[in-house]
């Protein structure tokens, strides 16, 4: 469907929306879509999207607390507020009395 050598020349926007949506998109497995046997919620919601769009604007490589310490320490009190919601017991938890 695609070349498979890159254009030589720029191609303007319009042309590689439509390449997109008529070559890219019919072949794109809709997880969100009732209509796909596996069908589970993804990143449709407007605070999943803004979310990723947070991720994507940092840019950064969080997998480690040396490599973005405010990255990691988000993730963590995140982590606690999902465990807490879900009625996890304080030792699972990364922030408790113990740690």
């Amino acid at each position: 469907l695609l070349p498979h050598e890159a254009p030589d020349n720029p191609e303007q926007f319009e042309d590689i929306q439509d390449d997109i949506e008529t070559k890219i998109m019919p072949g794109i497995t809709h997880w969100q879509s009732p209509n796909f046997y596996a069908w589970f919620s993804s990143s449709s919601s407007f605070p999943a999207m803004l979310g990723d769009y947070y991720s994507l604007m940092f840019n950064i490589i969080g997998f480690s607390w040396i490599g973005s310490p405010a990255a990691a320490e988000l993730e963590v009190l995140v982590m606690d507020w999902l465990g807490k919601l879900l009625g996890l017991d304080e030792r699972y938890l990364a922030l408790n009395k113990n740690g």
